[in-house]
């Protein structure tokens, strides 16, 4: 093996090494955590769990086996060494998800007063199931499609009347944040990571809800002020790419 071999599998092995601390900082992993089950737990990663897989074998084999004159067994192909690096890029570059967010002043909002009709009519037009409601700056509620189903069911109503405001709504529990029935709303810190959406998602489909709406603020507490929102579909998007 020549100088240049073996200059790639050191060079593989400290990209390997740097990977991994990256991703043990992602979960707050120990230093004893599996390296693979690790990966298994960071949806982002997981998609890519074959060809991790297949560099981690390649790291075992550089690193725990035997070395015949003082040469290594393998040595990594150009590709196995971009793939790791095309990994490493993907953690130290993962988006925040205030990057990806609906910013504050581009979100369409009701309050309390506002007419049902008039918002309905103007989700409608705008292509939109969710709209948050608000008062001073904070998410108090969320109208969405199927809490207007709910309410028309449930109240046998065949025609929304134009004087029915969202309170009304609000006051029969048809609007509320903490009604988890299928769909529930997440509040989440603006500096959060896409990554982290990704398991509130799996959770709540483990629990057989699906989140409607992610609110942003700055802590991800739901009495602070909101910054912006995102989507299920805005998350998946971003993760795909």
């Amino acid at each position: 093996m020549n100088n240049n071999g073996m200059g790639k599998a050191e060079r593989f092995i400290d990209l390997y090494n740097e990977f991994d601390g990256l991703i043990r900082k992602m979960g707050n992993f120990k230093k004893d955590d599996k390296f693979l089950e690790i990966i298994r737990k960071i949806p982002s990663l997981r998609r890519n769990y074959t060809g991790i897989k297949c560099f981690h074998e390649v790291r075992c084999l550089l690193v725990h086996n035997v070395r015949i004159s003082e040469q290594y067994p393998v040595i990594p192909t150009d590709e196995t060494m971009a793939f790791l690096q095309e990994r490493i890029d993907e953690v130290k570059n993962r988006p925040r998800c205030y990057d990806i967010a609906v910013k504050k002043e581009d979100i369409f909002s009701a309050e309390m007063e506002d007419s049902v009709r008039q918002t309905v009519d103007a989700m409608r037009k705008k292509s939109f199931s969710h709209v948050p409601v608000m008062k001073d700056g904070r998410v108090v509620a969320v109208l969405s499609e199927h809490s207007i189903f709910n309410y028309v069911a449930d109240e046998g109503i065949v025609d929304i009347d134009d004087k029915l405001i969202i309170q009304d709504l609000y006051s029969k529990n048809y609007l509320s944040l903490d009604r988890a029935d299928v769909e529930v709303f997440c509040f989440q810190s603006s500096s959060s990571y896409v990554d982290d959406l990704l398991e509130v998602f799996e959770e709540a489909f483990e629990e057989g809800n699906r989140v409607g709406m992610v609110f942003l603020t700055q802590n991800g507490c739901r009495s602070e002020k909101l910054m912006g929102i995102l989507t299920p579909w805005d998350v998946l998007a971003k993760s795909k790419k």
